[in-house]
């Protein structure tokens, strides 16, 4: 018997559970399934989001190769351009340094000539000038004197 009291006790108080219980449990799992169908449908709509971005990405990921192909081909042929044009210059430029070079090599040729022809004659004069000097009577030096003299008079 004191087991019959012990399962009407236990009867009674799931039913007191029961009684008091029903309801916020009922609402729990109301709550509980609403919320996790919202869940399941912010995912699906993530994952739909998501697909939709990796088709773009792909999409774009498909003509990537044929834009880095372009990019390629255009950055060549602006580096030859570059390279053709800096050639060019470079050629322009050496011509003109031969074309100085020759002009002033042409003119320190003229100089160094003038310069030689100056110094080989004011070397002749002197040479001549010691010999004339050497040879000279002192009869024939004061002639050249009185000539010289005349000539420097007339002259003023």
């Amino acid at each position: 018997m004191h087991s019959l009291f012990k399962f009407i006790n236990f009867a009674i108080f799931i039913g007191i559970l029961y009684y008091f219980l029903k309801k916020p449990v009922k609402q729990f799992w109301r709550n509980r399934r609403t919320e996790i169908s919202g869940a399941i449908s912010a995912a699906g709509e993530v994952y739909h989001n998501a697909l939709s971005a990796k088709a773009l990405v792909d999409s774009r990921l498909k003509g990537i190769e044929g834009e880095i192909e372009s990019l390629r081909r255009e950055f060549l042929s602006e580096g030859r351009y570059k390279k053709d044009n800096l050639v060019e210059a470079a050629k322009v430029l050496a011509d003109n340094m031969v074309r100085d070079s020759k002009l002033v090599i042409e003119h320190e040729t003229k100089k160094a000539s003038f310069q030689l022809k100056e110094f080989a004659v004011g070397k002749a004069i002197r040479v001549a000038e010691e010999r004339l000097v050497k040879e000279m009577g002192s009869e024939e030096k004061a002639r050249f004197l009185s000539s010289a003299q005349r000539e420097i008079e007339s002259g003023i």
